[in-house]
């Protein structure tokens, strides 16, 4: 089972040049020293969302 990883190649400086969808021995074979895992950051956990404030009953003298 091959297991493909989201990596950073990076520049003689360790800027990020490209991004790529691979396994660790593809990078390691073509990139050697030159790249770095790619963390997602997590999504926000999302928030319940409130109900709608009901509308006001508009009463009048009849009632």
């Amino acid at each position: 089972m091959v297991i493909v990883m989201n990596y950073e190649i990076l520049d003689e400086e360790g800027n990020v040049i490209n991004t790529i969808v691979a396994d660790l021995d593809f990078v390691e074979l073509h990139y050697p020293g030159q790249f770095r895992e790619r963390v997602e950051a997590e999504p926000p956990a999302s928030k319940p969302v409130p109900e709608p404030t009901p509308e006001p009953q508009i009463t009048t003298l009849e009632e």
